[in-house]
């Protein structure tokens, strides 16, 4: 079993919709990568508020990407988990609007 640690590249923004209807709420985005910088697809990712315990789950996709869409404010822990890699945990990332 592989005893790599995951790097990942979270960039947490604050996107404020530039539709019609603005929304209050922010994303989580990132693309996650190995320790020699190569992509990582099928990883899951678990985006949990702090303040209200709650998870949103996704997936990275084939080139490593992974969205969180629709959070609130807040301060917020991200978890990548993959067979094989030890388990990432980035916390107190903050999320504004």
């Amino acid at each position: 079993m592989r005893r790599l640690v995951l790097t990942v590249c979270v960039a947490v923004a604050a996107i404020s919709s530039v539709c019609l209807a603005q929304d209050s709420r922010g994303s989580v985005t990132g693309i996650l990568t190995d320790p020699q910088s190569a992509v990582m697809p099928g990883v899951n990712i678990a985006v949990t508020s702090d303040a209200t315990n709650t998870v949103k789950r996704t997936v990275t996709n084939q080139t490593g990407y992974f969205e969180v869409n629709f959070l609130d404010p807040g301060k917020y822990t991200v978890t990548a988990e993959a067979t094989g890699f030890k388990k990432l945990v980035r916390s107190g990332l903050t999320v504004d609007t």
